[in-house]
């Protein structure tokens, strides 16, 4: 065994460090072909290193070769595995990537706009594709200006590898590493060694290990591959969104927030026929109670988003910080997003909403009776529930609720809020696809 390390397996697991590095790289440099080809090229390479590593461990690890002859064996067999083997010298080929390759512009606000979609060469940086793009043909397209604010024009590329047509290429490198992690973790347990732990969060990365063993950051989202312009003035939207778990942490703090007023009889009673009390509506209640004690508390309500999956996983949390329209659309993708990551099977949107319309050129926000509203939705990939909660500001502040309105609704009906559409076609995308795989 090699001086210094502490387990025959210790620097194979180190190559699917570099590989997990390389990754990020990669997608950091997702829209500019010379950086994501060097970052691909090196995950590749340090994924085929760690099986090397691997090997040269053998006289360390007594039996290693009836061990690992059926591990050999998936390997040959495994579609995605053998052919990231042959493109280990291959994609550094610019024509290798061209073939299956595609980028793609479009407009696009809550629903698709007709005839404005292109596509372009994919070999292009992204960045200067997209400003020529919009220097040259966008900013005359004849759209009113106060239209423009709510639109936004979407750069989306897709690398794909000729011998993985079906596959993203990053995928496919998520792919790989969870196999290789899979086949270490069984020499672990085969050769009863200690399991290695170190897969500490670095300042490149803020995924962890499932329970498969698969990197949750190693599966980039359709979300992660597309640039998106303002179509008023061409400005590049980074779209902040902060996205937590639910812990026990982050519920003693609401608990030292709020105290138990969002148990009380009145807020109680306003959402009891909201939802039943089977999962997640038990959860989905709580939400909407904590959020009425928010507006009750705080006067004001920031847009939150909730996406639930299996009944023992905790939700996720996504705070959205959107200041206008084209940014709430891009917050909304990115629960869509966030939805197929995890596999969603239903999510909640609490926000606050104005329902009075601008007169006379006064913001609402100014207007002495002006009506705001808690919104609410709920959606599964069949059936979802809209529920509004009218509200009035009073002397020094004080809230005003009026009875809820619910409105319940088919996923299938054409005519449903625009801010639904990306939600409910991600969890259709679940529910159709079950347990195959997504890219």
């Amino acid at each position: 065994m090699e001086s210094g390390i502490k387990s025959p397996l210790e620097v194979a697991y180190n190559r699917l460090d570099e590989a997990h590095r390389a990754w990020h790289l990669a997608l950091a440099g997702y829209h500019k072909i010379s950086d994501f080809r060097a970052g691909i090229n090196s995950a590749i390479q340090a994924l085929r290193n760690a099986t090397f590593a691997l090997q040269k461990q053998k006289e360390n690890l007594p039996g290693f070769d009836i061990w690992y002859a059926p591990w050999q064996d998936k390997m040959r067999k495994d579609f995605i595995l053998r052919a990231l083997h042959d493109a280990r010298n291959v994609i550094v080929k610019e024509a290798d990537l061209k073939l299956k390759s595609r980028a793609v512009a479009k407009v696009t606000g809550w629903v698709g706009i007709n005839n404005l979609v292109f596509e372009f060469n994919p070999m292009s940086d992204s960045y200067s594709v997209a400003k020529g793009y919009y220097d040259n043909y966008l900013v005359y397209l004849p759209i009113k200006d106060k239209d423009k604010k709510r639109l936004i024009f979407c750069f989306e590329r897709m690398w794909i590898y000729e011998k993985l047509p079906d596959y993203e290429l990053l995928d496919a490198v998520g792919y790989t590493y969870k196999f290789l992690w899979n086949m270490l973790k069984d020499a672990e347990n085969s050769f009863h060694l200690l399991g290695n732990e170190n897969f500490k969060n670095g300042d490149y990365c803020s995924g962890g290990l499932t329970k498969e063993g698969l990197l949750t950051c190693m599966n980039a989202t359709r979300g992660e591959r597309i640039l998106n312009f303002g179509l008023e003035k061409g400005e590049l939207y980074r779209t902040i969104v902060r996205q937590e778990i639910i812990t026990e942490e982050m519920k003693a703090k609401v608990a030292e927030r709020y105290g138990d007023n969002w148990k009380s009889e009145g807020i109680e009673s306003m959402v009891k026929n909201f939802f039943t009390d089977e999962y997640p509506f038990n959860d989905v209640k709580k939400f909407i109670q904590v959020a009425i004690t928010s507006i009750k508390k705080d006067k004001f309500l920031a847009p939150v988003s909730f996406i639930f999956c299996k009944k023992s996983i905790h939700p996720s949390v996504i705070v959205h910080t959107f200041r206008n329209q084209a940014e709430k659309l891009l917050s909304i993708h990115r629960v869509a997003d966030e939805i197929i990551r995890c596999r969603g099977t239903s999510t909640l949107f609490i926000g606050e909403a104005w329902t009075k319309k601008i007169k006379g050129g006064v913001n609402l926000q100014d207007r002495a009776d002006r009506k705001e509203e808690i919104i609410i939705y709920w959606v599964s990939a069949d059936e979802g529930r809209c529920i509004s909660i009218p509200f009035k500001r009073k002397l020094f502040g004080k809230i005003i609720f009026s009875d809820p309105i619910i409105e319940n609704y088919n996923t299938d009906d054409p005519n449903l809020s625009g801010i639904l559409s990306p939600l409910i076609a991600a969890l259709k995308k679940i529910k159709n696809l079950g347990t195959t795989r997504l890219i």
